[in-house]
Order: structure tokens, then sequence, then C-alpha cells
């Protein structure tokens, strides 16, 4: 009898190969589909100068720079040292960002103060400079090119910057989302991971939320663009997911104290008084323009323009996630009562994804023309990029403390030091010492202008609860160390009046260390 020869099944093909099994080298080494490791490096680079060298040519690692930034720090520092916030302090924010902060914080619990945010301010220009490269990321498919567009365009867009050279709130949700986005747009962990991709992205959104409250907004947007692309069954996903993770982070803050955590994140927030701001110069920052007012109102609009050509080319070659997320959070920064200039950051990725793709549109759609014309195109885009680059080189952001040279006046008194910037108390070393001294928790003086009078549509200056609160609060250290006294911040001319009559304890140029004696000086509450 003659035995067939035992036949073997054809091992199955297929065009995507494993996902455990493909390094990371293929995924940037070049092929269909995939960008190559020099536009990773280039785009990674040029985010980090745009973060860091302003940094080191003003204030350095250690400045005073944005205030809120030093409130995020403190605001962990005083959670690692066992105080809560809402429950122990005040914090207009959901708790995110302090639980993204909570490692540094701990390092300067164990070590200085300073130390801590010094390696959290390098953590997150680390972090905006991994958010560009995943936006080359998430381009790749559209090749090179976009990639390198959008990158490059996330890296010196001039609001990201802002928030990204230390500890805002922005930088975070911004990495968040590029993750998210790119973790969807990854076919091959979608067909194989379907239910880890939509529920992990959603919950990268829901800690976005727990960082920044309008984040909420971009988790409708996205999960909108997922049912419409791939079901509602999947949007639901994304959105479980959203509400667990942002659970996870809120949940034990809100136990603690959930009226003040209620109060805080969400009515002081909401009857912020509106500031005096058109809408000119808040389009003119969301473009990217330097000009605070903006100067020429048709460079703006011409800059507009731009914008919403780029909006309308993407859509058209078949995006839609990306300029739905900026149209969405452009129009909720602008409504929105307040704005500062880092605001627009949330815009960053959406935007830099936009122009991605729109380049790789209008490459496609002049491809038929003469090489020399498309070479020439590709240079003068390239040519705008470095363009838009080359000012950061001579930015200097931040101020300098004298801590040398004060550091023995302040170490040297037995009681509390207050400050109206927590950076302050951070450089001199000081906060956690506070604490374990029992001293008042106080890590964003300005916020209680919000709080204590919420709905109140006054400015500080002529807020006469805040004025006293301020005064109390500086006045109950056995030295305070005002920073802000220059115009703008928030003191009427009453308060710093009588800030500039306590005693100086120490002094090096215009910053003095003044020891309060509120006691033997009565304060008028009116005419603050």
């Amino acid at each position: 009898m003659v035995v067939a020869p035992r036949r073997t099944a054809a091992p199955a093909t297929t065009s995507l190969p494993r996902v455990g099994r493909t390094p990371l080298r293929r995924v940037l080494s070049g092929h269909s589909g995939t960008i190559g490791w020099p536009v990773v490096v280039v785009v990674f680079l040029v985010a980090l100068a745009a973060r860091l060298v302003p940094v080191l040519r003003g204030g350095g690692l250690l400045g005073v720079d944005t205030y809120d930034d030093g409130v995020h720090y403190a605001s962990a520092l005083a959670l690692v040292s066992g105080r809560l916030p809402y429950r122990d302090f005040l914090l207009l924010h959901p708790p995110g960002v302090v639980v993204a902060l909570a490692p540094f914080a701990l390092l300067g619990h164990l070590t200085y103060d300073g130390w801590g945010l010094a390696a959290g301010r390098v953590a997150w220009m680390a972090m905006g400079s991994l958010t560009a490269v995943l936006v080359a990321l998430a381009l790749r498919r559209a090749g090179w090119w976009a990639a390198l567009v959008g990158g490059i365009g996330y890296a010196v867009y001039l609001p990201a910057t802002r928030a990204e050279r230390t500890t805002m709130l922005e930088g975070l949700t911004s990495f968040l989302l590029a993750l998210a986005l790119v973790l969807l747009g990854t076919s091959r962990l979608r067909n194989r991971h379907r239910w880890w991709v939509y529920a992990g992205s959603g919950a990268l959104l829901g800690f976005a939320t727990a960082t920044k409250i309008w984040g909420i907004v971009v988790v409708l947007v996205v999960a909108g663009w997922v049912a419409m692309t791939a079901g509602m069954l999947l949007a639901l996903r994304v959105l479980l997911g959203a509400v667990i993770a942002a659970s996870v982070v809120c949940l034990p803050f809100f136990l603690a104290a959930p009226s003040s955590m209620w109060q805080m994140v969400v009515a002081d927030q909401v009857g912020r008084p509106e500031l005096p701001l058109g809408a000119l110069a808040r389009l003119a920052m969301i473009v990217g323009l330097p000009d605070e007012p903006p100067g020429n109102p048709a460079v703006v609009i011409a800059a507009v323009a731009a914008v919403g050509l780029m909006l309308l080319v993407a859509l058209a070659s078949g995006d839609r996630v990306a300029p739905a997320l900026a149209i969405a959070m452009g129009a909720v920064i602008l409504v929105s009562p307040s704005f500062y200039p880092h605001y627009p950051a949330v815009l960053a990725v959406p935007l830099a994804l936009t122009a991605g793709t729109a380049a790789a549109a209008i490459r496609d759609w002049t491809a038929g023309w003469s090489v020399i014309v498309g070479r020439v195109g590709a240079v003068a885009a390239l040519a705008a990029l470095v363009v838009l680059a080359m000012p950061f080189t001579q930015l200097k952001v931040g101020a300098r403390l004298p801590v040398a040279s004060l550091a023995a006046v302040v170490d040297g008194r037995p009681g509390c030091v207050t400050a109206d910037d927590p950076t302050i108390l951070v450089d001199f070393g000081v906060f956690d010492r506070n604490i374990e001294r029992g001293c008042p928790v106080v890590v964003d003086l300005t916020g209680y202008s919000y709080h204590l009078t919420p709905g109140v549509d006054l400015p500080r200056t002529r807020n006469v609860v805040f004025q006293d609160f301020a005064l109390d609060y500086l006045s109950s250290g056995e030295v305070a160390l005002p920073w802000r006294l220059r115009g703008g911040w928030g003191y009427s001319r009453t308060t710093i009046r009588v800030i500039r009559s306590w005693p100086i304890a120490g002094q090096q140029g215009t910053y003095a260390v003044r020891r309060p004696l509120i006691a033997d000086q009565p304060i008028p509450a009116s005419g603050r």
C-alpha cells in the first residue's frame, strides 16, 4: 500500500506582521507607512531646544517662571508630605497634575525642594519633545514629509513651548492625547488588541480630563469620531476607559472633601471674572503669533485664514478627528472667560496633525507638476519652519532668585516663611519645612481671589476680601518673601505700601526679605 505523503497546510499569509515580533526599528525604518530615524531625531532635538534653551538663557531650571508651574509642583510636594488638595489647601484644578508630579515631589521631599522642581521641568521638556515625536508617528502613514512638517510644527508652536518648558497642565494633556491618537491610528494594535487599544486610549484621555477639565470636550470628540469610523460599541469602550481612569485619579480626593473639591474645581472656575482680552488677541496667540496684544491686525487675519485653509485641506483629504479637535478646542478657549498665553497649547496636537495632513495632501495634489516646483515648495516649507524655530535661540524666560545671598537670612528664622509665589518657597528650600512646622499651606495665593468671592466680577486690585487675605497670609510668617509687587499682578496700592513698610531682614539688588509688623500697623480695609 502506498501511503500518500502527509500534506501540510500552507502557512497563513498576512500583510501585517505580529505586533509582538515587530521591533521599534521596523516602525521607524523608513518602509512604506513608516518614518526614518532622522525624522524622529530632528523632531525631538528641535522640540527639546525650543523648550530648554530659553530657560537656560533666562531664569534656569530653578528660576521663577509662570506662577502656575510652582502651584502644581508645590501641591505635589504638599501631597507627599501628607496634605490633601481640596481638604487641606486650595487647588483650582483636577488632581491629575499633582499625581503626575508626585514622584518628582518625593525626590524634593527626600533631598531638597528645588531639585524635584528642576527634575520635573526637565521631564516636562522631554515629555513635550516626545509629544512632537508622537505627532510625527501619528502621521507616518502619510509619509516622512507629513511627519516632519507635523512634528516640527508641534515642536515650534509657541503656546506648546510655553506650556512644556515647565510643569504646566497642557504639557501633560497634550502628551496623553498624542499617545491616545497614535494607539488608535495603529491598525496592527487595533486588529489584535481591540479592547485594550480603545479602552486604553480612553483611559489616557480620562487621565487628561483629570488634569484639565477641558479634556471632557476631547473625550467626546474622539469618542464621536470612533463611533463614526468603528462603531458605537468601540466608542463606548473609549468612554468607559475615560470614566474609569478619571474616577481612579479623582475619586480618592473627592471622597476626602467632596464639597470643597466641587467648589474649587467647578464652581470657582465657572465663576472666574472675564479677562478684558479681545477675540483678535486670542486668535493671534492661537495661531502661534508672539504679539500680546497683536500688533498688525492684517497679519493676524492672514495667519487665521492660513490656518482655516489648512483645516479645509485636511478635511478634504479625509482627516476628520484632528480638524474636529482643533475646531472644538478653539471654540472652548475663545469663549472661556479667562485666557492666558499658554492656553492655546491644548490646540497644539490637533493643529500639528492637521498641518502634516495638509502638507501631504498638497504634495499629492502637486505630484504631477514639475520636479523643480515640488522641490522649491518643499524647501520653502522647511525654511518657514526653521524661521519659526530661530527666535527660540534668543528667548529668555524666567527670573533667577538671589537664593545664595539670602539663604542665611531665611534659614536662620525659627517660624514660618511666607511668599506670594510658591516657587520662591521651593527655591529657598522652606516649603517642606513650613509643612513640618505646621505653617499654613498656601500654594495658590491668587486663586483665593476666585475662591473667596466666587462670581464677583472685580479685578484683584479692587477685591477687598482678597487684599485682606493676602496681607493676613503674608504677615503670618516670621519673614515674608514678596516677589510680585510689580504692577499687574493684583496688589492694590495700599497693600503694596503696607508690604514695603515692613522692615527689611535681608536684601539683594531690588529683592528684599521682609519682616512683617502687621500687628503694629493697623490696615484700613477701605481704599485697597
